[in-house]
């Protein structure tokens, strides 16, 4: 058990320095327009990939879709949400942070299926 947990704060301190790196950079060079383009590309592919199943808890059809749904709607949200404050130029630092940590999100979905997928 201790070994599981060791594991998960590793993972969760791993991905924290990436996205603090990740965050960094882009403010460094200004790629507000890539990270955008990113993002974008970041949805449709968790439009696609959503939800990420687990061996442990299958879902059938019904729950498949309406985790999609509500994945979607949620993702959809938050980058409405940017948008709109990117487009007053209200919080960009906080905005950037956001946009970094929305395309992780699905960077490990995509993690979690390859990962589904050598296992079956």
């Amino acid at each position: 058990m201790i070994h599981l947990l060791i594991y998960c704060n590793a993972a969760f301190v791993l991905t924290y320095l990436l996205t603090v790196g990740i965050w960094i950079f882009c403010r460094v060079h200004d790629l507000k327009v890539a990270v955008w383009f990113i993002l974008l590309g970041a949805y449709i592919i968790m439009a696609v990939l959503a939800p990420v199943e687990n061996k442990n808890k299958p879902l059938d059809d019904e729950e498949v879709k309406k985790y999609k749904w509500k994945s979607i709607v949620i993702y959809s949200a938050f980058i409405m949400v940017v948008l709109a404050a990117d487009i007053t130029g209200v919080f960009y630092e906080v905005c950037l942070y956001i946009k970094i940590i929305l395309i992780i999100i699905v960077v490990l979905m995509v993690l979690g299926k390859f990962k589904e997928n050598l296992t079956e």
